[in-house]
């Protein structure tokens, strides 16, 4: 990774991040990206002290502790690659078995809420945090479950170990990468490669009633976008895209927005899941695709683990959480996932998709306290627009 590059990240400061991720939110594609030919790895030794003296016989026993509970419940976007991510969890801890239960965040977030009203505990994990996720006190401060010293040193992540909670504003998360935002897809099939190259030439009056978002009216991938162009281009640009440029908006599901998208009858897709734009292509309902992206990125959103209140299997838990951000576990997460860039530092993405580091800087966030309240106002405008006939 250019470290150059990387420390242009936060060239202008965010301030007041909150604890929310609005990371790839979507319906489940029904395939996974290729299986890695790398073998498995082997289970890794507990690292040097570090000056963190006896480290060593402590991480033996959270270890040994946590193959007697036996399992880790885990609660996360339900997408086939992220159920992968487990399966490698599995391979060098094979004594613990991961529980994943894939749900949209409109369905997970009060899922956690209810159940934690109830007095049960039932998940331990709750993974890409999401916005209208449970507050700060449904989530443990996961800083207590990253054991390993070797995950607390600064040089192991993008701008720094103590800068992940800075940009969740202390609140107990830890983002370990973020996705830059709006996520918008053309079909090139279509629309020649190059004819759209910034979120103004949108406007144009040719592509009117040719675009289509996913229902905003709720948090999910497409809200998350259209706050990235909130941010970025203002209120009245907004409102001059979606309502004189005809975008269609009524549709949630992301495979049925794919299909039309697919077909052409809406070339240009605001809101869509790489991951999900990847399996049309490789299927061959696609033949080209392009994703329009700024020049220089402005506008991102964190992605965030968090270890819930009261986590049953608290051992499996910290051997979970150290395992999936220590360089090993990171590497696993980009080679099976889309559209996301890890912050953990030597870790680099293939998707071909993703911008350097150089690329970045960051001066809208939507975990940022204008971020969730522009995004407040994106739902609400949302709900405007599904309410007119």
């Amino acid at each position: 990774m250019n470290q150059k590059g990387v420390n242009k990240l936060w060239a202008v400061p965010l301030s007041g991040l909150l604890a929310v991720s609005l990371a790839a939110c979507g319906s489940s594609p029904q395939s996974a990206n290729p299986e890695p030919s790398s073998p498995p790895p082997a289970e890794p030794a507990a690292p040097a002290a570090s000056g963190d003296q006896g480290f060593e016989a402590e991480w033996a026993k959270i270890v040994e502790a946590a193959k007697k509970e036996g399992e880790v419940v885990i609660y996360g976007q339900p997408f086939t690659d992220r159920e992968q991510v487990m399966l490698q969890f599995e391979k060098v801890y094979p004594e613990i078995k991961v529980k994943y239960t894939g749900m949209r965040p409109n369905e997970s977030g009060p899922k956690v809420i209810a159940e934690q009203n109830q007095g049960k505990y039932l998940a331990d994990l709750y993974f890409e945090v999401q916005p209208d996720f449970p507050s700060k006190e449904s989530v443990s401060m996961i800083r207590d479950y990253i054991v390993r010293p070797e995950l607390q040193q600064d040089d192991a992540w993008v701008d720094g170990y103590e800068k992940g909670y800075e940009l969740t504003a202390n609140s107990n998360v830890y983002p370990f990468g973020l996705q830059p935002i709006p996520f918008i897809h053309i079909n090139n099939d279509f629309i020649p490669k190059g004819e759209i190259t910034s979120l103004d030439d949108l406007l144009d009056p040719k592509w009117k009633g040719k675009i289509i978002v996913g229902s905003f009216d709720r948090p999910a991938q497409g809200s998350s976008s259209v706050n990235g162009i909130l941010m970025m281009k203002g209120e009245e640009f907004v409102r001059k895209l979606m309502e004189e440029q005809e975008v269609q908006y009524r549709i949630f599901d992301n495979r049925q927005i794919m299909e039309n998208f697919a077909t052409g009858k809406y070339p240009i897709a605001i809101g869509t899941t790489s991951t999900l734009v990847r399996d049309f292509v490789n299927s061959g309902a696609i033949k080209e695709v392009s994703k329009l992206e700024e020049e220089t990125i402005t506008a991102i959103s964190p992605t965030n683990i968090g270890v819930l209140k009261n986590p049953p299997h608290p051992n499996a838990t910290k051997v979970f959480v150290d395992w999936f951000l220590s360089k090993e576990g990171q590497t696993e997460w980009v080679n099976r996932t889309t559209g996301i860039l890890s912050r953990r530092a030597g870790v680099e993405s293939p998707d071909p998709e993703l911008p350097s580091w150089s690329k970045i800087q960051a001066t809208h966030s939507n975990h940022s306290v204008e971020g969730r309240k522009s995004h407040d106002w994106v739902i609400e405008y949302g709900k405007e627009l599904m309410s007119k006939k």
